[in-house]
């Protein structure tokens, strides 16, 4: 069961974590506002928010003033992920991680005072509550273009 519950786990923080790296159009298709990372070929990053983009350049709102970066000066272009993707995410982990030690802690007290499934259901749900919280807190980009 505990096994399972892993494996299935595991699974999911894969599906989650796989980043879609995709074409320009990708970018250009971009709602206007959107918190974006634009990482340019001499290594500087640029963060904001994103203006426009064309097939030839990319528009970044950052510190009030916008920033033009060619199309040829891009290596990656990343979106934030939202609180509520990292939240998902963190609970994931949580549970991961509370499965493994309340699968432990569970075969301790069945052997001792029989009352384990009760500190597995515990662990299960404080360990999705903290990793929810966690990874709510957290800033998160996903990678949307990234040059061939």
């Amino acid at each position: 069961m505990i096994l399972r519950v892993l494996s299935m786990t595991t699974l999911l923080c894969i599906l989650l974590l796989a980043a879609a790296e995709g074409s320009w159009s990708q970018v250009e298709s971009l709602a206007a506002e959107t918190k974006i990372q634009v990482v340019k070929r001499d290594r500087k990053s640029l963060s904001g928010e994103f203006v426009r983009a064309t097939a030839n350049e990319i528009v970044v709102n950052s510190g009030g003033q916008a920033i033009t970066v060619p199309q040829a000066d891009v290596v990656r272009v990343s979106r934030s992920a939202g609180r509520a993707r990292n939240a998902i995410l963190g609970a994931a982990i949580g549970v991961g991680a509370a499965a493994v030690l309340g699968g432990i802690l569970r075969t301790r007290l069945n052997n001792e005072a029989g009352n384990g499934d009760q500190a597995l259901g515990v662990a299960l749900a404080a360990g999705a509550g903290a990793g929810a919280g966690i990874g709510a807190s957290m800033m998160h980009f996903e990678t949307i273009y990234r040059a061939p």
